[in-house]
C-alpha cells in the first residue's frame, strides 16, 4: 500500500498538468498511509498532504461551473457555491499552492521510504 501511494505521490507531484480530480487518490492513499503509519512524522505529512489536495477545488469560484455547464442554473445553488469557494483568481496564489502541495507530497515520500526501510519488510 505504502508503495502505491508513493507511486501516486510521485506522479501527481512531477507531473505538470494534474488536475483536481487526480487528487482524489491522493487524498485517500495518504489516509491509508496516515492510519498504518508508526512514525507521526509520516502521518502529520500525510495529513498535510490530503488537506491540501482537498482545498484545490476551494480555491476556485465554483460557481463559474455553473455558468458554464448549465443553461439556466438555480441562482439560489449558484449562490450557495460563490459563497463555499474563496474565489481565489490570482495566478499567483496557485503557484504557491502548487509549489506547497508538490514539496509536502516530495516529503512524504522521503519521510515514508525512510519508515519502510527501518522496518525492513523483505527480512
Amino acid at each position: 500500500m505504502a508503495a502505491a501511494g508513493l507511486s501516486y505521490a510521485a506522479y501527481t507531484a512531477t507531473y505538470w498538468r494534474v488536475n483536481p480530480q487526480y487528487l482524489v487518490p491522493t487524498v485517500a492513499l495518504a489516509l491509508l498511509l496516515a492510519g498504518r503509519a508508526g512514525r507521526p512524522s509520516v502521518k502529520a505529512l500525510s495529513g498535510a498532504v490530503a488537506l491540501l489536495a482537498g482545498l484545490w477545488p476551494l480555491m476556485y469560484p465554483v460557481s463559474f461551473w455553473a455558468h458554464v455547464h448549465i443553461p439556466s442554473p438555480n441562482r439560489l445553488v449558484v449562490k450557495a457555491l460563490e459563497h463555499a469557494s474563496l474565489n481565489i483568481l490570482s495566478d499567483l496564489a496557485y503557484v504557491y499552492y502548487s509549489l506547497a502541495l508538490t514539496l509536502a507530497q516530495l516529503l512524504l515520500a522521503v519521510e515514508t521510504m525512510r519508515w519502510t526501510l527501518r522496518r525492513r519488510p523483505w527480512e
